[in-house]
């Protein structure tokens, strides 16, 4: 099962990302987002998330963000849930490379946002050797 809506979501999510425009990123972020499963945090929040974006960004930390592959778990008017590979690459040369499961829904305005995003296995930290 494929969802264009959701392959198009993650592009912008890491399109604005990279290009650290901060305010067309939130754009793609419910108010009402939580983030489970970061060790030691219970969740993350709308400001969680824009706090963490905000810092990345201003500070350079952040070398480039992608997706990779997509299995859709639940499609229904308005709500799309699927899994995917999220990887982001720091300046220094780290990487973060999780197996996430994540839920956009289309809000009042009729743009898409993540509501829910699940971290399935611990953030594994890879050096990456350029």
């Amino acid at each position: 099962m494929e969802s264009k809506v959701a392959k198009e979501w993650m592009e912008a999510l890491a399109r604005t990302a990279n290009a650290k425009d901060f305010a067309a990123h939130m754009d793609l972020i419910s108010q009402k987002v939580k983030v489970f499963g970061l060790p030691d945090i219970e969740h993350v929040n709308y400001e969680g998330w824009a706090a963490q974006c905000k810092h990345e960004f201003e500070q350079g930390l952040l070398k480039s963000y992608r997706y990779d592959g997509i299995n859709v778990l639940m499609m229904m008017p308005g709500k799309v849930a699927f899994e995917t590979k999220e990887t982001l690459e720091a300046s220094d040369g780290t990487m973060n490379v999780m197996d996430v499961e994540i839920v956009i829904e289309k809000e009042s305005d009729g743009k898409w946002r993540v509501v829910q995003e699940n971290v399935k296995v611990s953030p594994s930290r890879l050096n990456q050797v350029e």
